[in-house]
């Protein structure tokens, strides 16, 4: 497994990966063409890819003044426990202790069911009636 930043050759398999993270009735940017162009830019998206190939899974890692936010972490589909989330989520944390970040913070919709996900990386998470907050102090 190779994590690398994401580059603008690889916008339609983050697309893809991202519609995953669709729910009937929520309004949901994270899978739209120009806000993921513009966080490429950024340099904020990162991928895990198989055999330098292959994107299994991205995630999208803000950089603020004292912490760090995961805006977005999605696998592929029939790539689920098989490392990709819990590589990328190192990944986020190494780059925000690298850049002198405290915490690094996650919200996610409820019916992901993603709680336990968080909590086997480490944060310690709030669960709400519709979205569960994950925080990891650096």
């Amino acid at each position: 497994m190779i994590i690398t930043r994401a580059q603008q050759s690889d916008l339609s398999s983050i697309i893809a990966i991202n519609k995953r993270l669709s729910l009937p009735g929520k309004s949901f940017v994270y899978n739209k063409r120009n806000w993921i162009r513009s966080q490429i830019d950024a340099g904020n998206f990162h991928v895990a890819k198989e055999e330098d190939v292959e994107i299994c899974a991205a995630l999208c890692l803000e950089m603020h003044p004292k912490s760090a936010s995961i805006e977005t972490i999605a696998t592929k589909a029939g790539k689920e426990n098989m490392g990709y989330g819990h590589a990328l989520i190192q990944h986020a944390i190494e780059l925000a202790r690298e850049e002198g970040k405290k915490q690094l913070s996650v919200l996610s919709y409820s019916e992901y069911r993603a709680a336990g996900f968080y909590e086997s990386c480490g944060f310690i998470v709030r669960k709400g009636e519709s979205i569960n907050s994950g925080t990891l102090d650096l």
